[in-house]
């Protein structure tokens, strides 16, 4: 990608949201809910770093450094892993004692970011547009069930602006990108799954 701040912010973010994915895991509450909670994570990404970096693109969100380097930690990596961990213990360990135990030396990316993340938005007063971060936080440094994050989820609403998907230079219109909302119609009226075809026709 050409901005090196959009990317290397995603780098950053991505990790708190790989906690959020391992709360999840550790509920068992499946892939549908985890699929849920990186996308909703991709949304407050984006949120964040374009409302204090105009200039950076959705492109970059789309990249190997946003939703592909998501997936990969929230499946896998070091973050995911101690949360996942965290609610297991049911309250018996804290994430420090966890980290210590499972990471050998190595530290939480993801726990340091969300720290600096609720200073930000709290001295901003928006935690309101952030629920995914703010629950996260609640429940790694507050004590709050694992379970309220649900509710944050739940409770989560994309915004008027555009969230495009990149598409090829020179096209009319991103007609070949997923629409930003989930409950976006065609112009006839038509669900997301009958349009699927002609979405892709061209």
């Amino acid at each position: 990608v050409d901005n090196v701040r959009g990317g290397e912010i995603c780098g950053a973010l991505k990790n708190v949201v790989a906690l959020g994915a391992g709360f999840s895991d550790g509920m068992r509450l499946g892939e549908n809910c985890k699929a849920a909670i990186l996308r909703i994570g991709l949304e407050e990404m984006r949120r964040f770093i374009q409302s204090r970096y105009p200039e950076v693109t959705d492109a970059t969100f789309f990249a190997s450094c946003g939703i592909a380097d998501l997936i990969t930690t929230a499946y896998g990596g070091r973050n995911h892993k101690v949360a996942e961990a965290y609610v297991l213990a049911e309250g018996k360990k804290t994430m420090d004692q966890l980290e210590a135990e499972m990471l050998k030396g190595q530290k939480l990316q993801g726990t340091l970011t969300c720290k600096e993340i609720h200073i930000i938005l709290e001295r901003e007063g928006q935690q309101g547009q952030y629920p995914l971060f703010a629950s996260i936080y609640r429940i790694a440094f507050e004590g709050s069930n694992p379970e309220t994050m649900i509710a944050a989820v739940g409770d989560f609403r994309l915004e008027d602006e555009d969230f495009s998907l990149p598409h090829e230079a020179g096209e009319a219109s991103p007609q070949k990108a997923i629409k930003r909302r989930l409950n976006w119609r065609t112009p006839g009226g038509e669900s997301p799954i009958t349009a699927l075809p002609n979405v892709y026709s061209h």
